[in-house]
């Protein structure tokens, strides 16, 4: 049964720390938009209040200061509006209506700054505008500086990934590139506890017999009685039946016989019905690989 090596667990950890960021990311990203929606309403609003108070503080000296800006205010604004629509369009009807909407326009404009908030209410409306405004401001920061923090780490997450998938390919590919199938005796051996550290397990040598040499894999808590063959000769069930003893001795979950040789048909039907995993000739690049585990 194929189980989840260190190495691929910690990559299985990798992606969901990775999909957590980009979840966050995503809500963070949000409600910065929604943070500095805020604050850009909050910065009108303030500066409409300065312009009101701008406005109305010639008030304070002239009594007639507000009648005149709204008398002659729209007027210039509508004159104004006539005189370069007609030197654009050379429309008399155009520069008419062009003059009222601009009067309209102006006026309406003036009256909200005269008027809204009222003269009583202005100051602390500037007040509490100028407040609100560094707590929006504040709050869109707040959001903007943890949104930048999580794309720091997801960006760094995601090219931990990329090196860890990178070099985990190369180094199994570099291992397949050397003359593995000629291999016996020790090399082998070292060999075969080479690809298994490479996977991530642990490997605990045991001895040797005449099959080959023993080892105990450990891939996490799981627990496998390893049988590293290199025999010339074609591996029958009499070696799968060491192996599964040799699981029993040492105490171990499954076992497996890794080889560079072949193996009978009895054999491999023999092995799995036993809980015996066999990684011949055929099917070590795949367990170099990762595409099938022992």
């Amino acid at each position: 049964m194929a189980s989840i090596t260190p190495p691929e667990a910690e990559l299985a950890e990798l992606n969901r720390e990775i999909e957590q960021l980009e979840a966050e990311q995503a809500v963070l990203e949000d409600q910065r938009q929604k943070r500095a929606k805020m604050a850009a309403r909050a910065a009108w609003w303030q500066r409409y209040l300065q312009i009101a108070r701008a406005v109305r503080r010639p008030a304070e000296k002239w009594e007639w200061w507000r009648m005149a800006v709204l008398l002659m205010g729209p007027a210039v604004c509508g004159v104004l509006a006539l005189v370069l629509v007609d030197l654009v369009f050379q429309s008399t009807t155009l520069a008419l209506f062009s003059l009222l909407l601009a009067a309209g326009t102006s006026l309406a404009i003036l009256t909200l700054l005269f008027f809204r908030p009222a003269d009583s209410l202005l100051a602390s409306a500037v007040a509490d505008s100028e407040v609100q405004a560094r707590v929006a401001n504040a709050h869109r920061n707040e959001a903007s500086d943890r949104l930048s923090e999580v794309k720091q780490r997801l960006t760094k997450l995601v090219e931990d990934r990329r090196i860890r998938m990178a070099s985990g390919r190369v180094q199994r590919a570099a291992l397949l590139q050397r003359p593995w199938k000629g291999m016996s005796g020790v090399e082998w051996e070292d060999f075969v506890v080479e690809v298994c550290r490479t996977l991530g397990a642990t490997v605990d040598r045991r001895g040797h017999s005449d099959q080959g040499a023993e080892m105990v894999v450990e891939f996490g808590e799981r627990r496998v009685a390893v049988l590293a063959s290199s025999s010339r000769d074609v591996l029958n069930s009499d070696v799968v039946q060491h192996v599964v003893a040799m699981k029993s001795r040492a105490h171990c979950g499954t076992c497996a016989i890794i080889t560079n040789g072949r193996v009978t048909g009895a054999a491999q039907d023999f092995g799995p019905r036993n809980g015996c995993t066999i990684v011949g000739r055929d099917q070590f690049p795949d367990f170099v690989i990762g595409r099938i585990s022992i």
